[in-house]
């Protein structure tokens, strides 16, 4: 819904919401399990403003490593 609410509002332009979902929530499940840095403020600022500026930017159509992951094919390098 949150999300949905940006849209709306045109703040966001990706249409994919678990793809920027996971964009949030992994970063911090790797500093958790891994990592001995603790979740603060400053990291949450930062991860939001990261996840914030992308999902606000166009995405490219016809990315040949987007279609390779979204067909579960090897990425191109």
């Amino acid at each position: 819904m949150l999300l949905a609410r940006a849209r709306e509002r045109g703040e966001l332009t990706r249409e994919d919401d678990d793809f920027l979902i996971d964009l949030v929530f992994s970063p911090m499940w790797y500093r958790l399990l891994f990592d001995r840095a603790a979740l603060n403020a400053a990291y949450a600022g930062r991860l939001s403003a990261a996840v914030t500026a992308l999902a606000a930017r166009p995405e490219r159509r016809g990315h040949p490593l987007r279609s390779r992951l979204r067909t579960g094919g090897p990425p191109v390098v």
